[in-house]
């Protein structure tokens, strides 16, 4: 699997006072995500997901923020291995509000760990065409799936400049519910499907580790 985490910044300015979430100030920030992955040769695909982050701090270990994420993920499949044309497209929309809490500093490095609640929904189409030799049958399905839940994520801060950090987070934990309905081309009646998650996958279109930018007013 190859991956590429490209780093995003949202606001640049000029250099002002410390950066270091003190009392009274506001953030922005956020991160693009690059993913792409190919199966045995048999499938290739392609992530895509950017989420803006911005939050304000109530102390110098206290904060609260909000992340909203829009993410596009791709499937394409080689016809020689599925006996037809088949694709899979789905787009995600989420936010994470969040708690932050700052738990060690050490000049310009600060630990941090981000807890709070998530709502994702994402919709997906699949386009397949089935070959038999000569009859080609329609066997797409398209679907909306809503997820909620909360979520732990651990970071690290590393102030660049003045205003300006690099940040690092994981996605160490999260638990969450979701709802499926999925309706087939083939089929007049529509599936519908549910679960509960838990563990260090997450229900976006992120992966388990991003890196990104803050600035800090």
């Amino acid at each position: 699997m190859k991956t590429i985490i490209c780093t995003f910044l949202l606001l640049v300015g000029a250099i002002g006072q410390s950066f270091s979430q003190d009392k009274g100030q506001f953030w922005i920030g956020g991160n693009i995500d690059v993913t792409t992955n190919d199966v045995h040769e048999q499938r290739k695909d392609t992530n895509y997901s950017i989420e803006p982050e911005f939050g304000y701090a109530f102390s110098d270990k206290w904060a609260a923020g909000l992340g909203i994420g829009f993410g596009r993920n791709k499937s394409t499949y080689d016809p020689e291995y599925y006996s037809g044309d088949r694709k899979e497209v789905q787009n995600t929309f989420s936010m994470r509000p969040f708690a932050r809490y700052t738990f060690f500093t050490w000049r310009a490095v600060k630990l941090f760990a981000d807890g709070g609640f998530l709502y994702a929904r994402a919709k997906a189409e699949s386009v397949q065409y089935y070959t038999d030799g000569e009859n080609e049958t329609d066997r797409g399905w398209h679907s909306t799936r809503n997820t909620y839940g909360v979520f732990i994520s651990p970071g690290i801060s590393l102030h660049l400049g003045r205003s300006v950090a690099l940040t690092g987070k994981m996605n160490l934990l999260n638990a969450y519910y979701y709802k499926s309905t999925t309706a087939y081309n083939y089929e007049s009646a529509d599936q519908e499907t549910h679960g509960f998650n838990f563990g260090a996958n997450s229900p976006f279109n992120l992966s388990s580790f991003s890196v990104g930018f803050n600035y800090c007013f």
